[in-house]
């Protein structure tokens, strides 16, 4: 990646602007709109100078009639660029781009309105306390933390004009869209900046002495696109930023290009700070927030309870994959979002805030804090994404009575995180190799009923022989390297306890910082009469790339176990024929719902979770089925006494069905089916416009 000097990068079109007081720098895209044209994200395999790329492209396409090729018009370094043509012409153009040596991958440059901000209504208040004061981060800038020699790069609708006396530093405007002003015209933008720096009173920012760049990359109908986030994200790795913000989220999972930026800005060393969502349902973590380098933030009321609207885990772009497993633990850490202090339009007057949004820029303020305590000399060493998520964590506090998958590593505390990144700093210097520890999320596996309901759903119920294998995924965060591998993990049972089987799925690489780790507990069948807690260690090593630094963490893994359950009262739950994580909105099965479209998947963890509750709580053994029918021994069929199919999508395969009519007619399995609507008249009758092109 090419670092460029704030002063010396070359715009194309750069200018000065002096409005309502906040002269400064104004960056502005050139951006043409063509009617009847389809967006395509060309993708290049290097980086150049983006009017290079345009340049390029435009040769590579002589017999086709291009309405544009369109680039970021700043002169960055870049890898894509964006092509409109007629819409009669875009299947024929990206053939013949994907046919060119230099292109990677060549993509609709949709419209981003699913990435929406994850905020709710907003209302006045006469006299507001402050949110700073409730973290105590005066203590902080008591003695000397204060954000200093810190650059944040707040992503949302800009800033209102006349910005410039309410912060210690000059802010630096730019606007990624076509409405060619870097003002903001909802608020919305106005309100985050001002929580992480403002100097506004009655509402300050946590960290007043960070130095702020707001990058407009939504209209003034909150509207953007991939492409306009991608410039953005290559003009913040080129300028020196050192934390990205993003109080954004939606379910475009999928949207590669976007993802590939987000891990290529956080393998940068760029601290990636993003909001859950605000969707208040299990499985509805919002991208980006739910990627492992990314922090993700959740929300409390004022009470320290989880917000009824946050966001919950699991991650579900695991459940896709062609091996079996689980999502991850998200949120990362939860603060408050419920009726923030921050603000408005013009900085007249405080205003009230709720939602995961504006929780974000709480975290985002106090990282700021966080590497202002690191010595600047050793900053870009010492600090990155894994070493920054593990500060945040240890130092969280743990909120009673809700799950991992609902407050991540618990309740954000400054200070004590602040003395885990000194701590992280202590361990860098005086260690001769400079490593520093690895860290785990989940920190252990408590899976007995004393350590609910933190670790639900997998506290519910005890092991026992002939059961299937409960998956957990662990995130590893290695903060030595931004490429690292495992080497070796070691199963070590307490007291010579060796009742438990072991399984792992790990990628062959992880990248960057940190990786996610599919661990497969069973209990060995010649346990079958074992009755008791049943503990060890999991000891993983972590190999750095290409420095061969070979790091250690351990994960304490403690399990009830006893007999196997009576037939009666053992159900298997089908996931195999769920849509695991839908690739796109596809309607509900209530279409009166205010919105009728749904992007969640199927899982007795996630949007079933209170039937499956329900169940084990009544006294039933849940076991989750993740495999073909096709798969099924009669030695299997004979533990089960009902199979559950609950909202099937995915077909059936003639051999399935009959290897299930089978389990019926002999092996006496009871199969239960709760399906959906299905109506063809129904489906061929629906249609959907995308709002902003009416396409």
């Amino acid at each position: 990646m090419v670092a460029l000097n704030w002063s010396a990068i070359p715009f194309v079109s750069g200018r000065r602007r002096g409005l309502g007081g906040c002269e400064q720098l104004l960056l502005t895209t050139l951006l043409v709109f063509c009617v009847l044209s389809e967006r395509l994200l060309v993708e290049l395999s290097d980086y150049s100078l983006d009017w290079e790329h345009a340049k390029y492209v435009r040769s590579s396409l002589f017999d086709v009639r291009i309405v544009c090729v369109e680039s970021s018009g700043f002169g960055l370094w870049s890898d894509h660029v964006v092509v409109e043509v007629a819409h009669r012409d875009a299947g024929h153009v990206k053939k013949n781009l994907l046919a060119l040596d230099r292109i990677k991958r060549v993509e609709e440059d949709r419209p981003v309105l699913t990435r929406r901000l994850q905020s709710r209504p907003l209302k006045s208040l006469s006299r507001p306390p402050s949110d700073a004061d409730f973290y105590n981060v005066t203590a902080l800038h008591q003695k000397g933390y204060r954000g200093q020699n810190v650059r944040v790069a707040i992503f949302d609708t800009g800033i209102s004009s006349g910005c410039q006396r309410f912060f210690n530093h000059p802010v630096h405007l730019t606007d990624w869209t076509h409405d060619e002003s870097p003002y903001d015209t909802v608020g919305h933008g106005t309100f985050i900046t001002g929580l992480v720096a403002g100097m506004v009173r009655g509402c300050p920012g946590l960290a007043p002495d960070a130095e702020i760049v707001t990058f407009r990359v939504f209209t003034g109908a909150q509207t953007s696109y991939t492409s306009w986030f991608l410039n953005a994200f290559n003009y913040a790795m080129q300028t020196g930023v050192d934390i990205v913000s993003l109080s954004i989220g939606g379910p475009d999972h999928f949207d590669q290009p976007f993802t590939d930026k987000v891990n290529e800005v956080t393998a940068a060393g760029i601290i990636f700070v993003s909001a859950i969502g605000n969707d208040g349902l299990f499985g509805s973590v919002n991208n980006p927030a739910d990627m492992m380098d990314v922090v993700g933030i959740g929300g409390l009321e004022r009470n320290i309870n989880i917000a009824s609207f946050s966001s919950r885990g699991m991650t579900t772009s695991e459940l896709r994959l062609p091996i079996p497993s689980y999502g991850r633990v998200k949120p990362d850490i939860v603060t408050i979002a419920r009726d923030l202090r921050g603000p408005g339009l013009g900085f007249r007057r405080c205003i009230s805030l709720s939602g995961t949004s504006v929780a974000t820029p709480i975290v985002t303020g106090s990282i700021a804090l966080l590497l202002s305590a690191v010595p600047e000399e050793r900053r870009r060493t010492v600090v990155n994404p894994a070493a920054v998520k593990r500060a945040l964590i240890r130092g969280a506090k743990r909120i009673l009575d809700s799950s991992m998958y609902e407050q991540g590593a618990g309740f954000l505390d400054v200070q004590a995180s602040l003395d885990e990144m000194l701590a992280i700093d202590e361990e860098y210097v005086n260690n001769e190799r400079n490593e520093v520890q690895l860290q785990l999320l989940p920190f252990y596996l408590d899976f007995t009923a004393e350590d609910c309901p933190y670790m639900w759903p997998f506290c519910k119920q005890p092991f026992y022989a002939t059961m299937q294998p409960v998956r957990v995924n662990v995130t590893i965060l290695n903060p030595n390297s931004a490429l690292s591998e495992v080497s070796e993990v070691l199963w070590v049972p307490s007291d010579g306890q060796d009742v438990l089987l072991m399984h792992y799925t790990l990628p062959p690489r992880f990248w960057p910082w940190a990786g996610g780790m599919g661990i497969h507990i069973s209990v060995k069948p010649e346990s079958e009469g074992f009755k008791g807690i049943v503990s060890g260690l999991l000891n993983i090593n972590v190999r750095s790339i290409p420095s061969g630094l070979v790091s250690k963490a351990s994960l304490p893994v403690r399990v009830e176990v006893r007999s196997p359950p009576e037939r009666e009262k053992r159900i298997l739950w089908d996931i195999s024929h769920n849509l695991a994580y839908p690739p796109g909105f596809i309607p509900k099965d209530n279409l009166d719902s205010k919105d009728p479209l749904d992007w969640l998947g199927d899982h007795p963890h996630t949007n079933f979770h209170g039937f499956h509750d329900a169940l084990v709580e009544n006294g039933y053994f849940v076991e989750i089925w993740d495999k073909p029918f096709t798969c099924f021994t009669r030695a299997i069929i004979e533990e089960y006494s009902t199979l559950l199919i609950i909202d099937p999508e995915d077909d059936f395969s003639r051999a399935e069905s009959e290897e299930l009519e089978r389990a019926v007619r002999e092996g006496h399995l009871v199969a239960v089916v709760v399906a959906e609507w299905y109506n063809l008249k129904g489906i061929d009758d629906l249609a959907f416009e995308e709002g902003n092109t009416r396409s």
